[in-house]
């Protein structure tokens, strides 16, 4: 259709669409028609004589659906900008910007990836440190429990001391908790042997109970 006459394609289209009928595609009347040489002449005799039309050529060259068209070909975004919201990211403390409906989203709270898995980990020396004091300091007012616990209760010893660190630094993964603590992955058995360990050297004493080391499976309690 010529471009001067976009109100007739609108207006095509709108009874193609009651007829069943598409723009383009199996459903068009002219789906799969050659055109022959003559016709093919004709229609480019058409064309060139539109742009012979100095109104008709302005037109097109100053037409919005044209500059998007070549913007969109030079990978210049068109059309109607979303205003974005600014966020603090809750890590590295950067202001980052997002469309409102992303920003809506709870996990939102980050502006990568990485500070997401650097928060929900603790992945900084501050935060190290402070978790083994933590730790620490369980062990020392619990030290008793420490030492007479069965093995098969650590869940319960330990839990209050898994949802704190939660609470005040985000941190679930309990390896994670280890690995401050330890300074390598490790179970909560494992973990349960070094808190006796630390225990044994602040008090200064030699409890009945032997110390095994991490490497040591033999259980104790």
């Amino acid at each position: 259709m010529p471009f001067v006459f976009e109100h007739l394609k609108q207006e095509w289209k709108s009874q193609a669409k009651v007829r069943g009928m598409d723009s383009f595609g199996p459903r068009n009347p002219m789906y799969g028609v050659s055109q022959s040489d003559a016709t093919k002449t004709k229609i480019s005799a058409r064309a060139k004589a539109r742009f012979e039309d100095p109104v008709f050529r302005e037109k097109f060259i100053n037409s919005e659906k044209r500059k998007s068209h070549h913007k969109s070909r030079q990978g210049i975004k068109t059309g109607p900008v979303v205003e974005r919201v600014s966020l603090t990211c809750l890590f590295c403390g950067l202001n980052f910007l997002m469309v409102p409906e992303m920003a809506k989203r709870a996990n939102k709270k980050f502006c990568s990836y990485r500070c997401s898995v650097s928060a929900q980990h603790g992945k900084t020396a501050t935060t190290d440190l402070e978790v083994k004091q933590t730790v620490l300091a369980f062990a020392e007012t619990n030290a008793d429990e420490l030492f007479s616990v069965k093995l098969n209760s650590l869940k319960s010893l330990f839990q209050p001391l898994y949802s704190a660190i939660a609470q005040e630094y985000g941190i679930r993964d309990i390896r994670t908790i280890c690995q401050m603590v330890v300074g390598q992955p490790c179970s909560r058995k494992e973990l349960l042997f070094h808190l006796r360990t630390y225990v044994e050297n602040v008090r200064g004493t030699t409890t009945n109970q032997e110390v095994v080391e991490l490497g040591d499976k033999k259980p104790l309690g």
